[in-house]
This record gives structure tokens, sequence and C-alpha cells, in this order.
């Protein structure tokens, strides 16, 4: 702004541009120190808030910028055949991709730091809100969903978004078209494509496994987690990449439990690394074919 003059004695809602209720969810952190990570409208970018109250009732705030689109740069490609887009806490666009733009009608800065409300998205978005909430509220930790939609099979994901301290500060979500039809093989193996694509480009380090412990892919992530090319991961089991022997009964110890009794497996487990060790959370799903194996 051009002076203080057009900042001093105005609302702080309104010289940032988002709601009082917006305000008043804020999460104290410590005595009359509270923090909230949010896409505000006026300064055009998703910033961690933090709000300090003093003993006369002043509060102070301060605003560091998270650079939402280094760390989850899959989300400003247009080259998807995919609608793609990352929310703040509160349900503002912080970033979508062309698709989305030409879904809704609308170019990317009249959608940025919207509520679907405000620009009256409908075509199923109205169900992501209610996917997104359970998120948030963490009563599930991923959503991915296959639905009949418009005359066509539509897959459908949503993810939190976490800062380097695990805190959910958003959502990402994107829906693929054209590639889905869940009943036949050649469906199936489209659409795992149109997967890896995607989750190449994720900050997250993933892998899948075969039945027998061969991996059949992993990400750049999981490679650089390993400190290994992943080329000589994918086509390998665990005792092939010079885990320790009880790393590796570790491991198929996990794997069988998902496998037997189809359940979610999760651990948490010291890896012993050249770049600096590391403590991380290992979430192990059943993978299924299109027969339901």
């Amino acid at each position: 702004m051009e002076s203080e003059d057009t900042i001093l004695n105005k609302d702080v809602c309104e010289i940032l541009g988002i709601s009082k209720d917006e305000i008043e969810l804020f999460d104290e952190v410590s005595n009359n120190n509270f923090t909230r990570y949010q896409y505000v409208c006026n300064l055009k970018d998703i910033y961690k808030v933090t709000l300090n109250i003093d003993k006369y009732d002043n509060f102070y705030m301060w605003f560091q910028v998270y650079h939402v689109s280094s760390n989850y740069n899959l989300l400003i490609q247009n080259n998807l055949k995919a609608i793609i887009w990352t929310k703040d806490i509160n349900g503002r666009y912080i970033k979508v991709n062309r698709n989305f733009e030409e879904l809704v009608g609308m170019p990317k800065g009249e959608i940025i730091g919207k509520k679907n409300k405000e620009l009256e998205i409908h075509n199923g978005f109205e169900h992501m809100e209610e996917y997104e909430k359970l998120i948030l509220d963490k009563k599930e930790d991923a959503i991915e969903k296959i639905i009949f939609e418009d005359n066509k099979w539509v897959s459908i994901f949503i993810h939190p978004m976490i800062d380097e301290d695990k805190n959910v500060i958003g959502t990402y979500g994107f829906k693929i078209y054209d590639y889905v039809n869940s009943k036949t093989p050649i469906g199936i193996e489209n659409r795992n494509k149109m997967l890896e694509i995607i989750v190449d480009n994720l900050p997250i380090p993933i892998f899948y496994k075969d039945v027998q412990g061969v991996y059949l892919y992993c990400n750049e992530a999981f490679g650089e987690l390993l400190e290994l090319d992943r080329k000589k991961i994918i086509g390998k089991k665990d005792y092939d990449l010079n885990l320790k022997e009880e790393k590796i009964i570790e491991y198929r110890e996990a794997d069988n439990k998902v496998i037997k009794h189809k359940i979610t497996n999760v651990n948490e487990d010291f890896m012993e690394r050249n770049s600096g060790d590391k403590y991380v959370e290992i979430t192990k799903v059943p993978l299924w074919d299109y027969r339901k194996k």
C-alpha cells in the first residue's frame, strides 16, 4: 500500500481480506500465543500466522510465508489430464491447474483466495468439502474414491497438505477423468499410469510391492529416503538393498500382516542414513487388482 494511513485505524480482517470467523479458529500453542496456516487474500499467499496477546489485550501478528509451490510442485503442472487444486485450512483455493480453470469457466485470478460458495462451483465439488472436512478433522488419513459422474468413471483423491513438523495446513486434491474404468484390466492399467505421473511429483516417499515383497514401483522421494537411485530399487526385495537383517524381518512382518489380514499397518522406524538419520512413520495398505484380489 502507498502509506501507513491506508492501514492504521482500519479493521484487521478488512486489511488482510480474511473473516473474523477465521481468526477465531486460531490454535493456541502456548499461553496467549496462537498460530494458524492459511491463505491471506490481500497478501496473495499462504502464511503461518502467529498471533500473540499481551497483558493489556493488545495483539501482535507475525507472517511467515509458506512456499506451497516448492513443496507441492505437482499442483501447478498443467500437462496432466486431471483437475488439480490445493486449499488452505479454511477451504480457500491456493493453487489450481489450467484444467480446473476450464472446468469452472474462470481464470485463476478469480479463483485463488475464494471458497466454493463464493465461486458457486458445483460439478460434484460439493462432495469435495465433505471429504476435506474428514481430512482436516483427522477422521481420515486420505480419501481415494471412484465414482460415476457425468456418464464417466472418475477417480477422486483428497490428501492432507502438511508442513515440515507434520501440521496439517490444508488439503490438496485431484479428479482424473477418462482414464478410469474400474471393471477392466486395461482401465486399471491406464489409471495406474496416470497415478504414477502424479505420485512421481509428490514430496512424500511412496512405494508399491507385490505379495512376494518385490518393489513394483517407487517415486523419487522414496529413492532419496533410501539414498538409492530408484532404478536400483524397483524389481528388488528388501534383502537386495543392503538393509540390516532386523530391518528386513521387521518390514516383511508388516507386509505379511497387511496381506494376510487386509488391513492398514502403521509403525515408526529409525533409519540410519549417510545424509542424516531420520525417524519416519510408515503406513502400509493393501493394493487391490480389478478383481478385488
